[in-house]
Formats: structure tokens, sequence, C-alpha cells
């Protein structure tokens, strides 16, 4: 219904650049800053001691590395406009799930590496609204196919993009859902967005709520 709003999609409607952009989103910046950096840094994998030649400790340079995965500028959020990533994600997200909050996190946790300090606490706290970024913007783009139902376009782009980030949830241990759920929500799409129905995606969203850290409360803000 929107002659700006233009996607390409396969037989089934599915959008393999979502599924593309939005896999590498989770399978390499997601799963690297927190199955390996954030993971890393709980578990004391990393040094404390500066590196040899610079001026950074092994911890800090890993959890460096985790924040500038995540896409915010330093001065977020009073700087909003530099977003990318998952940063954009939890920008929009932030008016029903206080995402925002994860730049405090990070660096609390960061200064705290620094001064030889346990991080741990902000560390698990950046764990999980990271997690809520991610769930939260795969419900988002469900209730978005609610509100689009009837144009074949915009439903089926965003139905490819709540794949994408449910695909996603497989990441983060502690706050990830098995492969085995992950499928189990995707496939309450159907294998045709053509023909997905809106009792479809609320058992897709249903089944999120129950395995995911967002709550019934928060599906209604998003």
């Amino acid at each position: 219904t929107n002659p700006s709003k233009q996607y390409f999609f396969d037989a089934n409607g599915f959008e393999y650049t979502q599924f593309i952009e939005k896999g590498l989103m989770g399978d390499v910046l997601y799963y690297q800053a927190m199955d390996t950096y954030a993971q890393g840094i709980l578990d004391d994998e990393y040094s404390a001691n500066i590196v040899s030649g610079k001026n950074y400790t092994e911890q800090e340079h890993k959890f460096d590395e985790a924040f500038g995965y995540f896409g915010i500028p330093v001065d977020f959020p009073t700087n909003t406009e530099d977003v990318r990533f998952h940063g954009k994600y939890c920008n929009s997200r932030n008016g029903a799930l206080g995402t925002n909050e994860i730049a405090t996190h990070f660096y609390d946790a960061r200064q705290k590496i620094t001064n030889g300090d346990d991080p741990d606490s902000d560390v698990m706290q950046i764990k999980l609204l990271w997690h809520k970024v991610n769930a939260g913007t795969a419900i988002y783009y469900l209730n978005s196919s609610k509100a689009n139902i009837a144009d074949d376009a915009l439903r089926n782009h965003t139905l490819s993009e709540a794949f994408a980030f449910i695909q996603n949830l497989t990441h983060n241990a502690g706050y990830a859902m098995t492969p085995d759920q992950v499928t189990e929500a995707q496939n309450l799409l159907g294998d045709n967005y053509y023909e997905t129905t809106v009792e479809m995606i609320d058992a897709c969203i249903e089944f999120l709520v129950a395995n995911t850290e967002i709550t019934l409360t928060d599906v209604a803000s998003l």
C-alpha cells in the first residue's frame, strides 16, 4: 500500500535480506560480545595485567570490543544519533523496556575493570538488557505483522525481521533459548508468510513470552 516501501521476497514470502543482515548481527556481533567477551569476563578468562607494548589490560580490551559490537557512541544515550546495529534497536525499544540503561552498565563495568573491582553484576545486566533488545524487537515486529496482516509486503517484511531476531536468541548464555525452542517459535509462523494468520503470530508471541524475559505487560507496549 506504500510505493516507497518495496521488498524482495521468495515464493513463500521470505525476505532473505533480513535473514542475512539481522542474522549476521546475531551470529557475529551478539554472539561474540556476549558468549565470548562478556562470558570471558564473568569466567575470569582474561588477564588484568597490561598487555605488552600497550596501555590497557586484556580485560579492558576484550570488554571494549564487546562495547563496540553493541553499536552505541561513548556519549549514549545523550547522543542517540550515531547508534548502529543493536544500539539502534536498543534505543527504539527503550520506551517499552528501558533498554538504554545498558549504557550505564557498560560504563560502570568498564570503570570497575580498570579499578580492579568486580564487574560481574553490571555484566549480567548488560547480558539481560541486550537479550531484551533482541527478544523485544522480535515481538515488536510480530506486533507490526499483525497490524499489517492484510498488506503482503509489510506483513512479510516484518515477519522476516521477526524470524531473524528470534534466530538471534540462541546466543547469550544465561538468557538464551535452545536451538529447538527457536525453531519451534519460528515454525509457529508457518512456512509460507502469504498464509500466516494473526492466530499464528499470537501463538509465536505467547511462546516467546514463556521462554524469554519479555512479559505480557511488555508486549502491549512493543
